[in-house]
């Protein structure tokens, strides 16, 4: 499987100023997926306000709308899923509770294999580690955890991109086999626009052989 290109919004209060961009970078029809990230101090009110601006947009160009925490706002919004922060067993848990069996469930693993593992074996449809986290004493970097999960498991693995260029924020994991690329910088703060820079992420994407170290022959 191709790694597709999944989009995470920058922290949100109020969708003014976004849609935009937004509209912008779905347009391509080269994104998968976007992660509507409220702001932290954002109430249900806004988070339902947020929703209802942004939602029709992902739905006009066929991608898949998640929202990332609050998952009674997410089913009462009919959104496509959810994503859970942080890792805790629990949250997961009540997450699928509350979505339902058919709503995609994604969670945010850091750079824990353990916590991965779990999450599989709850039922969540994704599994995300950070790849701007640095490794502890114990821990993995994020290539190498990406490269084991997708040679290991069936469920797919979304590499959570940091902020830089396409080398030195996302190349390493689409190289070692993920399913998906996060990223939001990158697109939404790119001089040329939202959608110039979706067309230069996926055309990046496709040189790079997957499990490999460099473009494909």
């Amino acid at each position: 499987m191709d790694c597709e290109l999944y989009l995470l919004t920058p922290r949100l209060r109020h969708p003014e100023g976004f849609a935009d961009r937004m509209q912008d970078a779905l347009a391509t029809g080269l994104v998968s997926a976007l992660l509507l990230r409220p702001d932290g101090q954002a109430s249900d009110t806004e988070i339902r306000a947020l929703v209802s601006a942004l939602q029709p947009i992902a739905r006009t160009h066929d991608v898949a709308f998640m929202l990332e925490g609050a998952p009674h706002v997410a089913r009462a919004m009919q959104c496509d899923g959810v994503h859970v922060l942080p890792i805790a067993d629990a949250d997961v848990t009540n997450a699928r509770r509350a979505m339902g069996d058919e709503a995609q469930l994604g969670v945010s693993c850091g750079l824990s294999r353990d916590s991965a593992m779990r999450a599989g074996e709850s039922g969540v449809d994704y599994v995300a580690f950070d790849t701007t986290l640095t490794p502890d004493e114990e821990g993995e970097p994020a290539a190498d955890l990406i490269r084991w999960w997708s040679i290991m498991m069936e469920l797919p693995v979304v590499a959570l991109a940091g902020p830089g260029s396409f080398a030195q924020a996302c190349e390493p994991y689409v190289a070692a086999g993920a399913d998906f690329l996060a990223v939001s910088d990158q697109v939404w703060d790119h001089s040329g626009g939202a959608g110039v820079a979706v067309r230069d992420l996926v055309a990046a994407i496709a040189a790079i052989a997957p499990g490999g170290a460099g473009p494909s022959a």
